[in-house]
Parts: structure tokens; C-alpha cells; sequence
């Protein structure tokens, strides 16, 4: 029911706030099982996973979330994220692309599509994921990304 989901969902965060996903992930795993189109349950699920280095997992869980709201940047940002971990570049590129487009100024996207471009050889948008970090106050994660440009 949905206060069962409410429950497991508040105290699952709880549990993610103080860094303990071995504790969160029964509680989250079951409201997400319970609802599974439930944008916040699946987010911290993704979250516990990723905390926990479960990528894969985590990459799903964020993907259910993505489809659960689609104007939710974070979960494509965060499943974007859990793909390069996995040295899934391609994977991750349209995921962070679409975060960007719906958070233009979230430098963590930003920087992590730059970070997807080296993988994947694209140069050209590799440069125009600089210029954009440069423009929002970003200047060192640009500095870095062109670093591993070059090298």
C-alpha cells in the first residue's frame, strides 16, 4: 500500500543520508518493487546502488526513474555517470546529453559528458563541452577535460 512505500522510502533516505546503503537498499528495493513507476524510489534506489558500487543496478534503477519523470536531468545525469564507471562511454553519452539539455548549467553533467566525448573520440563536442563549462564558472574541470584532450 502506499504508506508501506512511504515508510520504506523515508527511512531508506534516512539510511542514505548517514552513507549506510547496505541499510537503505532492503527498504528502497521494496518500495521500488511495490511501485515501480515511483520517480523518488527508484532515484534513491539508483543512489544506494551507486553508493554501494553496483553501477549496473544502479544504471537501471536510474533509468526507471528517467522514465518516471521525463524532465528528471539528475537520473539521467546519475545513469550517465554509472555507465562511464562501467567503461560504457557510448552508453552514457545520450544520457548526459539529454541532462544537459533539460539542466544547462549542471557543470557535473557538463563535465561528465567532456569526460564521455575523450572516451568515445569525439573532439569536436569535446570543445564545445569547454566552452560551456568555461561560460558557467567551470574553469578548472575544462582545464582538466582539455588536458585529457591532449594527451
Amino acid at each position: 500500500n502506499g504508506q508501506a512505500e512511504l515508510a520504506d522510502l523515508a527511512e531508506g533516505e534516512c539510511w542514505l543520508r548517514t552513507s549506510q546503503p547496505d541499510k537503505a537498499l532492503p527498504l528502497l528495493r521494496a518500495a521500488s518493487a511495490r511501485t515501480p513507476t515511483c520517480q523518488p524510489c527508484q532515484m534513491f534506489l539508483g543512489d544506494a546502488l551507486f553508493m554501494g558500487g553496483e553501477w549496473g543496478a544502479a544504471a537501471e534503477a536510474y533509468g526507471a526513474a528517467a522514465a518516471a519523470e521525463p524532465g528528471d536531468w539528475r537520473s539521467r545525469r546519475q545513469a550517465g555517470k554509472c555507465f562511464l564507471n562501467l567503461q560504457r562511454p557510448v552508453d552514457a553519452v545520450p544520457l548526459l546529453e539529454a541532462a544537459v539539455k533539460i539542466a544547462d548549467a549542471d557543470v557535473e553533467a557538463w563535465d561528465l559528458l567532456g569526460h564521455a566525448y575523450i572516451a568515445t573520440g569525439n573532439k569536436a563536442e569535446t570543445w564545445t563541452v569547454m566552452e560551456r563549462l568555461e561560460k558557467l564558472g567551470a574553469a578548472d574541470r575544462a582545464k582538466n577535460i582539455r588536458q585529457l584532450l591532449t594527451q
